[in-house]
């Protein structure tokens, strides 16, 4: 029987911040549209904060999944067969 080894980083994660960053983005839409009409100002404002914050939650996401590829053991990098591979022969 094979071993059957996790990957380091939880695709939870990686899903929480996907999510994230379709909530920021909506959000960025509404304010944008001045649908919820605060002030013309402060629209503007939440406008390019939600943008921000949708732009930093879509980097972190591909960042997380370019560790969850990198950590995959049966992936193409297998940098985690690596590790543990040679963890294994140290000891």
């Amino acid at each position: 029987m094979k071993p059957d080894y996790k990957n380091w980083m939880p695709i939870q994660m990686i899903i929480g911040f996907l999510v994230g960053a379709i909530i920021f983005f909506i959000l960025s839409l509404i304010f944008k549209e001045n649908i919820l009409v605060i002030n013309q100002g402060w629209n503007g404002i939440l406008f390019v904060i939600f943008l921000v914050l949708t732009i930093i939650m879509a980097l972190i996401c591909v960042y997380m999944y370019m560790l969850y590829r990198a950590f995959d053991y049966n992936g193409g990098r297998k940098l985690s067969k690596e590790i543990i591979e040679k963890t294994a022969k140290f000891s």
